[in-house]
């Protein structure tokens, strides 16, 4: 049985065909149990810069038109792990047992326009490779280096014309502001922390509070540890999850401050973008 989409999602103000509003909330998700419809994804994530690389902007985007598939399942074959908050799991990977009558068809939207910080870059369709038979059709993806100067809450818009009536959107909005103050156990995640698997740990940080969440991703040998959390300045990991990582000197920890807003787009059901900034910390585990 499948549940209702009611998800936020480990992979933009309200966009109108002629305008724009500028609310969001911290779970832009959706409740939906049908399992024939319209989906977009929009995904945008700011990369903070190193000592000696530049901050990196991605970008990508799915539409989708489907059947005989459930929303949690959808969102693992277009690559959008669903997460409830407060929560951890090991990255999951699509089931083998989808249904021989799903069918996912992705659409094109035409070029898509992205502008932050003084830079612009077009995204065009290109053709996606067949999963399990299942989905088919177009995607976009891309990404460009970014001004050195940029750090957080820089004002975007994404946008589209549309194809064949169907697809035209913009949205209009910022950035989150990146992660700052994180430490581990109350030691400062840039001295040398190192994490044991051993004992429970406990991340803080300065908390924004403006209902955006905050998605933690630890990534050791072969092991992945994925989180979602709201972003109130702390959160625990406890024995048991950290005990679903591997022993690794060169394991990695991404912080993604996210905020997620529903999308207005023309001809779709459901639309929403995932807008990211994030931050990449060495964390060897024990």
């Amino acid at each position: 049985m499948s549940r209702p989409w009611n998800l936020t999602l480990l992979s933009a103000c309200c966009a109108l065909p002629l305008g724009c509003t500028s609310a969001y909330t911290e779970d832009a998700g959706t409740e939906l149990a049908s399992s024939q419809s319209s989906l977009a994804l929009l995904s945008l994530e700011r990369s903070a810069g190193s000592d000696t690389d530049l901050p990196h902007l991605a970008a990508s985007a799915k539409v989708a038109r489907f059947r005989g598939i459930d929303g949690e399942g959808l969102l693992k074959l277009l690559g959008a792990e669903p997460r409830d908050l407060e929560s951890c799991g090991a990255a999951a990977s699509l089931d083998e047992d989808v249904s021989a009558s799903a069918q996912v068809d992705l659409l094109s939207v035409g070029t898509i326009t992205v502008r932050l910080g003084g830079t612009q870059h077009s995204l065009a369709p290109r053709l996606f490779p067949a999963l399990a038979t299942t989905a088919a059709g177009w995607f976009y993806a891309g990404g460009l280096e970014l001004p050195a100067q940029l750090g957080g809450n820089e004002e975007f818009v994404l946008s589209a014309a549309g194809e064949a009536g169907q697809g035209r959107f913009e949205v209009l909005g910022a950035t989150p502001a990146e992660v700052q103050g994180l430490s581990l156990s109350g030691v400062p995640i840039e001295a040398d922390v190192v994490l044991g698997r051993g004992e429970a740990a406990e991340l803080r940080w300065e908390p924004e509070g403006a209902g955006d969440r905050i998605d933690l991703e630890i990534v050791s040998g072969g092991s992945a540890l994925s989180c979602a959390a709201r972003d109130d300045g702390q959160f625990s990991l406890s024995r048991a999850q950290l005990r679903l990582l591997e022993a690794d000197d060169n394991a990695s920890l991404v912080v993604r401050r996210v905020r997620v807003l529903p999308v207005e787009m023309a001809g779709i059901e459901t639309a929403y973008a995932r807008v990211a900034t994030s931050r990449t910390f060495l964390l060897p585990i024990k």
